[in-house]
């Protein structure tokens, strides 16, 4: 039997048919179908189901700054494994306009993966990030079986109350107070306000 797409679930042998055949030796004995010493197939199964992303949990609601980090964690409907010979998975992150990425963290062999991004400077975001695509970017996402995951991404958390200022403070102006003599020179203990 070839294993045929949509085929999942445990293996079981119930008993050999001749489906409407004569089967004989070649004196003539007809065979006997019923199944004897059969090997012990629980544990054994078969899975032509992709893993494929049920949500994302996002960073709590908040202002995040340089350096801090974001964390995401995407829930697969079943444990995936993670090969990153060929590159690391990444999570697309729209912040104020740039794209930025989560990268792949860790979590392979389970059905959570958790992604991490470090906010860079000169970011700002005033209405919540936003979260793109899941990215494989040169790694393989499959489960034990070998599926490969699907990777569009399903109930993403909200990200409205999850904003970015990394934008450095900045003198704008400098003031003074007016001289205390009409000079325009200051004297000890003039004051400047900024």
């Amino acid at each position: 039997y070839t294993v045929q797409a949509g085929d999942n679930g445990g293996l079981a042998l119930s008993a050999l048919q001749a489906n409407g055949a004569t089967l004989t030796d070649t004196a003539g004995n007809a065979l006997n179908l019923a199944l004897q010493g059969v090997a012990d197939l629980s544990g054994r199964s078969v899975d032509t189901q992709a893993p494929a992303v049920t949500s994302v949990a996002v960073p709590a609601a908040g202002s995040y700054g340089a350096q801090q980090t974001l964390d995401f964690d995407v829930h697969f409907s079943e444990d995936v494994v993670v090969d990153t010979a060929g590159g690391t998975p990444r999570l697309a992150l729209d912040i104020g306009g740039s794209t930025a990425y989560a990268s792949y963290l860790s979590g392979s062999a389970s059905n959570t993966l958790h992604f991490r991004y470090t906010v860079a400077g000169g970011l700002l975001d005033a209405d919540g990030i936003a979260v793109g695509a899941l990215q494989a970017n040169g790694a393989q996402l499959h489960d034990a079986a070998g599926n490969t995951a699907a990777l569009a991404l399903n109930a993403v958390g909200s990200t409205g109350g999850v904003l970015v200022d990394s934008v450095a403070p900045q003198v704008t102006g400098l003031g003074a107070t007016t001289p205390i003599g009409g000079d325009g020179m200051f004297e000890h203990g003039g004051r400047f306000g900024a």
